[in-house]
């Protein structure tokens, strides 16, 4: 079996994964990915004001946004009668476009393998020694530092034995429609779910719409019933699903074995639990992670302590979140919003 040696592992290659690639100076690295080249990972896309700040650095092209390319923020509370309008701004980007454009920022420097996955990993002290099964066929790699960037669905989590964060699903439509759409909606209906639903413009004619659900939800059920609410028709010219993370506690946040295996993004438990929002969490964690790898001592420690503001802020992610769980709070925290 072929035996390949590196510095560094990095398993995923979303925002998370890209960041702490791109920054790592001066030492071989390898990334790997379940997926095919250029990837559709279901998610609306969106960046937040902490996203825009790390990609507008790094020069983000206007060919990766959508239409129109930034969005104000609707809140619709179906469950109070209450609409609140925020001047938010928020990126509206192709998701495949922009990891597509995050990966050719790295991809120069690194040996990729897409369509990659994981069978078993191990610790030795000295190095990780992972085994792999590839397009042509099964290797090992062993790597002195291992990093999960794969997602809420992480296998390096898994193989780590460390309990997933809690899951829900998202479901999503794109309709192709002549219905007109200039804000990005998030909808609030706990008779279809507990978190949110949202609607939004993707490009000219097309617009999604979906929510995150319990795992058990019918997705047809749920999505003919909000596009029927929201008024809503058109032809569906696409479906995604897929499976998201929403910490309950900060509990649930793993950043690895403490040893030589780290985890980043989703995968280390860094998603809003308000919104589902993670890519500005991909971004920064990885960039964190990415800048204390260039030393070779004290770099669990050195991580711990960078990554508590990213862990401050899911707590208070969580916090809001079970405020908007709740109706009565639900009606407060977006009147305050709306001032």
């Amino acid at each position: 079996m072929e035996i390949i040696k590196t510095d560094i592992l990095i398993v995923g290659a979303g925002p998370a994964g890209c960041s702490v690639a791109r920054d790592i100076k001066d030492k071989d690295i390898i990334v790997i990915d379940k997926s095919t080249f250029p990837r559709d990972k279901p998610c609306s896309g969106l960046l937040v004001e902490e996203s825009k700040e790390v990609l507008e650095r790094l020069k983000i092209p206007k060919s990766v946004f959508g239409v129109p390319p930034e969005l104000d923020l609707e809140h619709i509370d179906l469950d109070n009668n209450l609409n609140v309008l925020q001047k938010k701004g928020l990126g509206n980007t192709d998701r495949i476009k922009l990891d597509e454009w995050l990966f050719k920022l790295i991809n120069k420097k690194v040996e990729f393998y897409q369509n990659t996955h994981i069978t078993e990993i191990k610790d030795n002290g000295q190095r990780v020694v992972v085994k792999i099964i590839t397009e042509t066929g099964e290797k090992v790699v062993e790597a002195k530092k291992l990093v999960g960037a794969d997602g809420s669905t992480s296998t390096i989590r898994r193989l780590l034995k460390v309990k997933p964060v809690t899951r829900y699903k998202t479901a999503q439509n794109f309709i192709k429609t002549n219905k007109k759409i200039n804000t990005c909606k998030f909808i609030y209906w706990n008779e279809l779910t507990d978190w949110y639903s949202w609607l939004l413009p993707k490009e000219e004619g097309i617009i999604e719409i979906g929510g995150a659900f319990h795992l058990n939800v019918d997705r047809e059920v749920v999505l003919n019933k909000l596009m029927k609410k929201m008024g809503v028709d058109g032809e569906i010219i696409k479906r995604a699903n897929w499976l998201i993370s929403r910490p309950k506690s900060i509990d649930e946040i793993c950043l690895g074995n403490g040893k030589n295996i780290f985890l980043v993004g989703e995968a280390a438990g860094f998603i809003s639990a308000s919104t589902g929002e993670g890519i500005s969490f991909g971004l920064r964690s990885g960039t964190f992670l990415s800048q204390i790898l260039n030393f070779d001592s004290d770099i669990n420690k050195k991580y711990k302590e960078v990554i508590k503001t990213l862990i401050d802020e899911v707590k208070n992610k969580i916090k809001k979140s079970e405020m908007l769980n709740d109706e009565k709070s639900r009606e407060y925290l977006l009147k305050e919003l709306g001032n």
